[in-house]
């Protein structure tokens, strides 16, 4: 004869009930969690572009900054050398000016001193003669004999001319000359003062027109 035994189980309601609740409030957990996590997750990746966005921001606003400070500067820069060259130009200008101006004030200048000495040149040359003519002493000719006779080194041959009344005044020393061998003579066409040698090798010249004839002549060179 088979018998059979059957168990039976009781099981509580409410405490199935129970473990259902708690299984679902884990989930529940579990899932505020995982979307809490997500959030955080997103705001510190949006706060990574944000901060992102704004260092790129700031790099943009700095190069764009610097780009028109260079700007600026480039203006400012072309601006001086502009104004640099204009003035350097006005320089040039002006000196051209001065350049120009100082060779028609010396032009000027000349011809007004050529004007002037061909003005006076003639009124000069009288006043300068007569000084020459009046500028007679009676120790003239004797300078002049002694100035005459330094240039020579013999007394034979030599002839000695003077005026007539430097004969008469320098007695004394034309006789000492003519015991020295010298030849003098009384030239009636000398003036007062007027000397004149005669060498072999030529006549040396004291009298007053031949010294003014020389200063004449540098004088007409010089003006």
């Amino acid at each position: 004869m088979l018998i059979i035994k059957r168990h039976l189980i009781y099981v509580d309601a409410k405490s199935i009930k129970k473990v259902g609740n708690e299984s679902s409030e884990e989930n529940e957990i579990n899932e505020l969690l995982e979307s809490a996590k997500k959030e955080a997750e997103e705001i510190i990746k949006n706060a990574k572009d944000e901060a992102q966005k704004i260092v790129e921001n700031a790099k943009n606003e700095a190069q764009r900054i610097i780009d028109d400070a260079k700007i600026e500067a480039e203006e400012i820069l072309n601006s001086a050398e502009i104004e640099i060259n204009e003035k350097l130009s006005e320089i040039d200008s002006l000196k051209s000016y001065i350049a120009a101006f100082g060779e028609r004030l010396n032009e000027q200048l000349n011809g007004l001193a050529k004007e002037l000495a061909e003005k006076s040149f003639p009124a000069f040359k009288a006043i300068y003669r007569k000084i020459l003519e009046k500028d007679v002493d009676e120790d003239l000719a004797k300078r002049r004999i002694e100035s005459a006779l330094e240039k020579i080194f013999y007394s034979e041959g030599v002839i000695l001319r003077v005026s007539p009344k430097d004969s008469e005044k320098l007695s004394d020393v034309l006789e000492s000359l003519r015991s020295q061998g010298f030849e003098v003579r009384i030239d009636p066409d000398l003036s007062e003062g007027d000397v004149l040698v005669e060498t072999e090798k030529g006549i040396i010249d004291k009298t007053t027109p031949f010294r003014w004839k020389m200063i004449e002549d540098i004088l007409d060179e010089i003006l």
